[in-house]
């Protein structure tokens, strides 16, 4: 038993480090490491970055709106028209989506497969095919080319 599990691990390819505790005996550490990684990153980075569209906006906002005097009020009601109109717009089309679509469930489970059609797509027989169903645990083989070499049944 243990030699066929031995032979099923070289099979796979591992990377030898994954199997030695040494390089993963200390997740504690390496998680509240990160976890500190992040909560600077966002208490350091974020707030630069804020402070920086914030002034850059402010000079949008100022040249687009402040400067121009004469059409300082029609800027404002032409920003506050588009903005009640995008939202009677998204209003609208989701009163339209919750009329009509409200209660239905047009969802359905899709047909299930033929066991020859699921035999044909492993490329085994129906006999085969209702042992790999019924048995707890399977190791598939497949070649080079992606088809189903050989299965052991555990």
């Amino acid at each position: 038993m243990k030699n066929e599990e031995k032979a099923d691990v070289e099979i796979l390819d591992i990377p030898e480090y994954i199997d030695q505790p040494e390089y993963v005996k200390n997740k504690t550490a390496n998680y509240t490491l990160q976890t500190i990684g992040w909560f600077c990153l966002m208490w350091l980075l974020f707030p630069l970055v804020s402070l920086f569209l914030w002034f850059f906006e402010a000079h949008l906002i100022y040249d687009y709106v402040w400067v121009d005097h004469i059409s300082e009020v029609k800027t404002l009601l032409h920003l506050l028209l588009l903005i009640c109109l995008s939202a009677l717009v998204l209003i609208l089309w989701a009163s339209y989506n919750w009329l009509r679509f409200h209660g239905d469930d047009r969802r359905s489970k899709g047909p299930n497969s033929s066991v020859e059609l699921l035999a044909s797509q492993f490329m085994v027989n129906t006999e085969s095919l209702s042992e790999l169903q019924n048995a707890q645990r399977v190791v598939l083989h497949y070649d080079d080319q992606g088809h189903l070499k050989q299965y052991d049944l555990k």
